[in-house]
């Protein structure tokens, strides 16, 4: 599938499935709207929040109120299969992207690995975008094409098809109120 036809797409408020370093992906163009359409199609409850993902860190600075203590930490574990939950600063921009947030998951996945060629020429195109595991809530994540066209059938488009995924989500850390909180390992 052409990277194109992918950015299209997701511009068009698609849900879209592509490899990451770790599993699966749903991604989605960060909306209101397109956070209710992946929870809905996870089965998650409508306040369940989304992680988002990008290229780099510096992608984050304008939405993520960094302290010295979180940025040492992140900066150490990423990029890699880690997803850190964040307080978002409180700006005009933020309000307009995230208006219903006051924290939010950000990922920078390891781009030297082989099935992530895809993803970085994608997400170099948005500054981030929506980022979760593919499957239904409390379920295992799926880690084929063919499972998350039997689950999930037209709903996501699937970009490419990988049978090496490890299989295993990122591990998810909250730096919230200068704690370390594991949520998911």
């Amino acid at each position: 599938m052409k990277i194109e036809k992918i950015i299209n797409a997701l511009k068009n408020n698609q849900i879209v499935a592509i490899p990451t370093d770790t599993v699966y992906g749903m991604f989605a163009f960060p909306s209101k709207e397109n956070a209710k359409k992946i929870n809905a199609l996870k089965h998650s409850p409508t306040s369940k929040k989304l992680s988002i993902m990008s290229t780099s860190l510096e992608k984050y600075d304008d939405i993520i109120a960094w302290e010295k203590f979180e940025k040492n930490i992140v900066e150490e574990n990423l990029p890699g299969p880690k997803t850190f939950i964040l307080p978002l600063k409180n700006n005009d921009y933020t309000k307009t992207i995230f208006p219903w947030e006051e924290s939010i998951g950000i990922r920078v996945p390891d781009f030297f690995n082989k099935n992530t060629y895809f993803l970085k020429e994608i997400l170099k195109e948005f500054d981030f975008l929506f980022a979760t595991s593919v499957n239904i809530s409390g379920e295992p994540t799926l880690s084929t094409a063919k499972e998350i066209k039997k689950i999930f059938g037209k709903e996501i488009l699937i970009v490419k098809e990988i049978e090496t995924l490890s299989g295993k989500a990122s591990t998810i850390i909250s730096l919230l109120d200068n704690k370390i909180t594991i949520i998911r390992e």
